[in-house]
């Protein structure tokens, strides 16, 4: 296991957050999409978009994992336009850092950050595909939707999934 801690991202993040995410999506999505999707992706030559996206209240909170100062996971949050739901939006730990406790430790910080903001049910949506819908499931959420998620032309099943807090 490796030693790190999570805190609230700030503004000196933002680029090590999109280098932790390419890297994630080259990893984790490599069987969904073509390497020169992804690369038009980051590089903004395409376009993503998910069906749900339209039901989020603006901007929400970002949390980082690092180790000492460097950038190897994040889970982004933010609130829906139904009282008391929010949603994951993010969860990505670079592939160097994947079975080491990250992703259930930002899991649980975005969780928590919800709940401590009055949400009673938290959404996430993951590609029906990619290996984090088990992660999921095995988290307690239960599927209660599904959607489309687009890149480029690229058409994928989105799943959406609810885990209820108490």
């Amino acid at each position: 296991m490796v030693k790190f801690s999570i805190r609230p991202a700030v503004d000196k993040d933002h680029v090590a957050i999109m280098w932790v995410n390419k890297d994630a999506w080259e990893s984790a999505y490599a069987h969904i999409y073509e390497p020169d999707e992804i690369r038009k992706l980051f590089a903004g030559e395409i376009t993503q978009a998910g069906d749900w996206v339209g039901r989020r209240q603006g901007k929400g909170d970002t949390f980082v994992a690092v180790i000492e100062d460097e950038v190897i996971g994040f889970v982004s949050t933010t609130h829906l336009n139904i009282k008391g739901e929010g949603e994951i939006t993010h969860l990505f730990v670079h592939p160097e850092y994947h079975r080491h406790g990250v992703g259930q430790a930002l899991w649980n910080a975005g969780v928590d950050h919800l709940r401590k903001a009055q949400c009673t049910r938290v959404w996430v949506w993951v590609l029906e595909k990619a290996d984090a819908y088990a992660f999921y499931l095995h988290q307690g959420c239960e599927v209660q939707e599904e959607a489309e998620y687009r890149v480029g032309w690229h058409r994928e099943k989105a799943i959406g999934c609810v885990l209820k807090l108490t």
